[in-house]
């Protein structure tokens, strides 16, 4: 016991090791070695980035049928592809309040468009990844109303092809993970 006391000082002491575990058996069987590496190595991409992402760019269909991103207002967007993806370190600068009104603005604005662009995808299922639960009603009725939205977008699909993926995986997370299916 002494030994893992001793260990856990000196691990204390170093925040920015890398921690090796191993378990020992009784058996023969090999030793088995896990490597954690501690998130506060992670370093943040750019502090602009979460400020960006916490203006809500609002999404539309441009006039060639591309979804552009832009932080004016659907009308006056210009087609950006930029690919703007959140990072973990945008998500956990964001409080809790932040990532539910995000969430229900990505699912508004998701709600007017006709198909399901990549980025949408990822900011959708980042989103609702980090959403702290019990969900409140507000949210409760948008992530219903994602599931409906994805459903009917699936409906309309003849094809297997990643919109149709990423409509399964954003219907299952509201549907079931949630709690929102009609059945």
């Amino acid at each position: 016991m002494s030994g893992l006391e001793n260990s856990s000082a000196q691990a204390a002491h170093k925040p920015e090791s890398l921690l090796t575990f191993h378990k020992d058996s009784d058996s023969s069987q090999h030793a088995e070695s896990f490597i954690v590496e501690k998130f506060n190595k992670l370093k943040p991409d750019d502090s602009s980035n979460l400020q960006s992402s916490m203006d809500q760019p609002s999404m539309s269909n441009t006039e060639d049928g591309k979804i552009s991103l832009c932080r004016q207002s659907p009308e006056t967007c210009l087609n950006d592809n930029s690919g703007n993806y959140p990072t973990l370190s945008t998500l956990l600068k964001m409080d809790s309040v932040a990532r539910i009104s995000m969430l229900r603005k990505r699912i508004g604005s998701f709600e007017t468009l006709s198909s399901l662009s990549r980025n949408d995808s990822v900011w959708l299922f980042a989103l609702c990844a980090t959403v702290d639960t019990p969900l409140d009603a507000d949210t409760c009725a948008a992530l219903r109303s994602l599931l409906r939205k994805c459903a009917s977008l699936r409906a309309g699909k003849s094809e297997l092809d990643d919109e149709v993926v990423m409509l399964n995986i954003l219907a299952t997370l509201s549907g079931r993970y949630f709690g929102q299916s009609e059945d």
